[in-house]
């Protein structure tokens, strides 16, 4: 009988720890009440539930609404079915931003089965966020739906945010922040009669800058879409050029998902697990190191799909300026690119995946990896690649490019038989190197699959280049310092790709300077390296191999 008692003592204890007040919500405009004047205030852990069957208007008379409270807070549904939170009771869009809503210290933050409409407010009209966000700052008519200053436990589930000014979500260096099932649809800040004066974001914006906090921060975003965004032209302005953004401190943003990093005592990880980005239009991802090598994104079964780059620009871009010693700031797995536009006037040149490292430290090291993904179907009015990348440093290589497992076919298709002439699959400049290992296929794409300029090439497993078309190396086209180094355990095949001019497989012209084989052994002990070149063909010469370097170590060359 003790025993019972215990037990029930013991249930008792537990209830208690875990007690919460209630806030049930069952008419229109009481939420606005609790989460604009806090009535009631929040004087313990606290769960608002939200009724579904009614809508929850919030009138705009608060730019606004801030809740500051040391405790946990929990809103959601009554039901399985989202609670609708509209913030234009009058049903007519507003062309200018209306209410957004802040949690400023709350320990644990829940969100649940919620729809936020029609909302966003002016940061200026929150707390002074620039002070958290230093060396970036926000301007005047910058705007977000939900803030989320210095949140300890961050969980959004199920969550819509629709027909919304600036960004959906703006997290200032969150400690533990977990997405999942979030929907971020249709950006209205971007109307012309708000972006003909200003831009006030879109998408997620994730912050991390202040160095008075320790410890690892880590941000999920799971099952999630993102889709009818669209990044505003002024920013995309500055995004491309790398010595804007060095000098340009207001915040700038992309469509659908941003990342800064600027803090230098603890390490930081953004996670991107099963997601959907689909037809949204200009940089969809934006990731800034800057001044730091504490920050990771990694992208795992993700899908890009239907969206479109312009001006000049890339669907993602990655920007590290004044790194180093980056440990894999880019890791993308098992991620699908697929139907993406390239849109860019005839000088302009984009890209699915922009790299750019500027200014790295004298002997560090970048790594980036690709693995186990896909790349079809892309469209080019111009210029373009699928990915490319570029180390500015003069001090000597420090970038890594490491690609296992990559599929990519039927890109830059267009009606002239050797496709354009200005497109590339893969682009790599003046990295120290690039890795290729594992079972790589690339197939039935227009213009050269690999265009790299003063980067050693490490070959290893399989390769397949087979009926693709271009202008020049259609396989690989090498300039500078570049050449290959070959593992025991290659086996690369060129078969039937083809070249408007010269190099049908590989074009590979070095610098007077440069006195080595083109072909290397990445071993004193050669026993199964294999090179086949089958039914190549160029219109003017060298219709599998066109190189003025290949001498020593040609022996593992089977030309047909």
């Amino acid at each position: 009988m003790s025993f019972y008692l215990f037990l029930i003592f013991l249930c008792l204890l537990i209830q208690c720890g875990t007690s919460q007040n209630i806030v049930n919500v069952t008419e229109e405009n009481e939420l606005e009440q609790f989460l604009c004047y806090n009535d009631p205030p929040v004087v313990g852990n606290t769960l608002v539930v939200l009724y579904a069957n009614i809508t929850h208007y919030i009138s705009g008379n608060v730019s606004f609404c801030m809740i500051n409270t040391t405790y946990s807070l929990n809103i959601t549904s009554n039901s399985s079915g989202p609670a609708t939170i509209n913030c234009n009771q009058t049903g007519n869009h507003s062309y200018w931003p209306t209410t957004g809503f802040s949690f400023i210290n709350v320990h644990n933050l829940t969100l649940q089965r919620l729809v936020f409409r029609g909302c966003g407010g002016f940061l200026n009209k929150s707390t002074n966020i620039n002070s958290t966000v230093s060396p970036f700052h926000f301007t005047q008519y910058q705007s977000a739906v939900l803030l989320f200053p210095h949140i300890n436990i961050l969980l959004i589930e199920d969550v819509t945010i629709t027909f919304y000014y600036g960004f959906a979500i703006l997290a200032i260096n969150p400690v533990n922040a977990t997405m999942n099932g979030l929907t971020i649809s249709v950006t209205l800040g971007q109307v012309v009669p708000v972006s003909k004066h200003t831009y006030t974001g879109s998408g997620t914006l994730i912050v991390f800058a202040c160095d008075y906090i320790t410890g690892s921060h880590n941000v999920t975003i799971n099952n999630s879409l993102i889709t009818l965004n669209i990044e505003d032209s002024r920013s995309q302005q500055f995004l491309k050029y790398s010595r804007y953004v060095q000098n340009y401190y207001s915040i700038l943003s992309s469509a659908g998902l941003t990342v800064l990093y600027a803090q230098t005592n603890y390490s930081a990880t953004v996670s991107i697990f099963k997601t959907n980005f689909t037809i949204n239009y200009g940089i969809i991802l934006f990731f800034l190191h800057y001044k730091t090598n504490h920050g990771r994104v990694v992208f795992d079964q993700v899908s890009f799909e239907r969206n479109i780059a312009n001006m000049k620009s890339a669907l993602i871009l990655l920007l590290m300026i004044d790194v180093s010693n980056v440990s894999y700031p880019l890791h993308l797995d098992h991620s699908m690119f697929r139907n993406n536009v390239l849109n860019q006037p005839e000088s302009g040149h984009s890209s699915l995946v922009f790299i750019g490292l500027y200014n790295p430290l004298f002997k560090s090291t970048v790594n980036i990896t690709f693995s186990n993904s896909v790349f079809t179907k892309t469209n080019v009015t111009t210029a373009g690649s699928c990915i490319h990348a570029t180390d500015t440093g003069t001090q000597g290589g420090v970038l890594n490019i490491y690609l296992n497992n990559i599929t990519a076919y039927d890109n830059f298709k267009t009606n002239n038989s050797y496709g354009n002439t200005e497109t590339e699959l893969i682009i790599i400049v003046n990295a120290k190197a690039l890795y290729i290992s594992g079972y790589n296929n690339f197939s039935y794409n227009f213009g050269s699959i690999f265009d790299i300029t003063n980067t050693i090439i490490y070959l290893n497993g399989q390769l397949n280049i087979t009926g693709n078309n271009g202008y020049m190396g259609t396989g690989f086209k090498l300039q500078g310092q570049s050449y290959f180094l070959l593992s025991n355990g290659l086996n690369a095949t060129f078969i039937n790709n083809t070249a408007l001019t010269i190099g049908g497989a590989i074009y590979a012209i070095a610098d007077d300077d440069f006195n080595k084989c083109m072909f290397q052994s990445n071993t004193n002990n050669v026993t199964d390296i294999k090179m086949t070149f089958i039914g190549n063909t160029a219109s003017e010469a060298g219709s599998s191999i066109y190189t003025s370097k290949l001498f020593y170590t040609t022996y593992f060359i089977v030309l047909v």
